[in-house]
């Protein structure tokens, strides 16, 4: 009976491993210049309140693994320019972008 049971442990536990790697999402977007539209290379994405994030690439793409399935802020910034929050942002198993342009600071 006990190796009955430890067989149908294992085969439970193995049966609950896809939904919990399924219900994790990413967040994948670009970090763009306003005016340029030039790519920021190494602008910093993260999730507001949490310690996801992600720095984005030569071409300013980003992708942000492993999130958690709800809703929440997601902030660009970048030396020298002011920082961006897109609000309510929705992670579920699809694939959200982030949209939204970096307008650079005004030095005096």
């Amino acid at each position: 009976m006990r190796p009955l049971f430890q067989t149908l442990r294992i085969i439970l536990l193995l049966s609950l491993l896809p939904m919990i790697v399924i219900a994790q999402g990413k967040i994948r977007g670009r970090v763009i210049d306003k005016q340029s539209k030039e790519p920021l290379v190494g602008a910093n994405v993260v999730i507001v309140g949490t310690t996801y994030g992600a720095a984005s690439g030569l071409e300013g793409e980003f992708d942000i693994l492993n999130v958690p399935v709800g809703t929440f802020a997601v902030k660009g910034s970048y030396v020298g320019y002011a920082a961006l929050t897109i609000e309510k942002c929705v992670v579920s198993t699809a694939c959200p972008a982030f949209r939204g342009w970096l307008r650079g600071t005004q030095r005096q």
